[in-house]
């Protein structure tokens, strides 16, 4: 996964807001709000993780409700 180049996200007032910005701004006319866990998500995306990557920060903040996401059967190999 990763993110289009031509996306930003900013935080206003305490709020983390994506914006298409240049060519695709033309576009995409609006605005994305995006809660804790998707500034956290964006952040890792942005930052070059990979899927795998992602997961494991996300479980390392210790809420550990991703088994809850992401369920598998218990027989199923973990690739993070």
């Amino acid at each position: 996964m990763k993110i289009k180049e031509n996306y930003v996200m900013r935080e206003v007032a305490g709020q983390a807001i994506v914006i298409a910005i240049g060519e695709e701004s033309g576009r995409f006319k609006g605005m994305i709000n995006l809660n804790r866990t998707g500034r956290d998500v964006w952040t890792c995306l942005k930052n070059g993780m990979d899927l795998n990557e992602t997961v494991k920060e996300m479980k390392s903040y210790g809420n550990n409700q991703w088994d809850t996401v992401f369920p598998m059967p218990p027989d199923y190999p973990r690739w993070w």
